[in-house]
């Protein structure tokens, strides 16, 4: 039996170290966004919302559109609040101010409307920029 170098198994180094780098990317950028000081949030990239209460996300700004999903408070295997990246704003015609954000989980980059009542706004200066052509991050 002939083995490829394919077959051959990674250093245990590299799989730790690829997953050390992912969760500091992910627990900075959270950090961040939950502490970002007032200078950062006058020229911040990224509106954000924090949940203070689960939200039920929905086609359009609306109490009366479809569901898409329910999204909770705090995120179930660490318990943490639930930071939501802000795409838009808009005002339903009696009055209640919603937020369209991009939701949690799969399909990556589905979006929905929460109303803002029991949510904090929040701002980060941070953003990742990927290069594909590059492969950069």
């Amino acid at each position: 039996m002939i083995d490829s170098p394919c077959d051959a198994p990674r250093p245990p180094g590299l799989r730790r170290g690829v997953s050390v780098l992912v969760l500091t990317v992910s627990m900075a950028a959270t950090a961040c966004a939950l502490v970002a000081p007032a200078h950062a949030r006058a020229a911040a990239s990224q509106q954000l919302v924090v949940l203070l209460d689960d939200h039920v996300a929905r086609t359009h700004p609306s109490p009366h559109a479809h569901r898409i999903e329910s999204v909770a408070a705090r995120r179930p295997l660490t318990r943490v609040r639930t930071v939501l990246p802000v795409i838009g704003h808009a005002r339903a015609p009696g009055g209640q101010s919603w937020a369209h954000v991009r939701l949690p989980g799969r399909p990556s980059g589905h979006k929905g409307w929460i109303p803002t009542h029991k949510t904090r706004p929040a701002f980060t200066a941070w953003h990742i920029s990927i290069k594909l052509s590059a492969r950069r991050v």
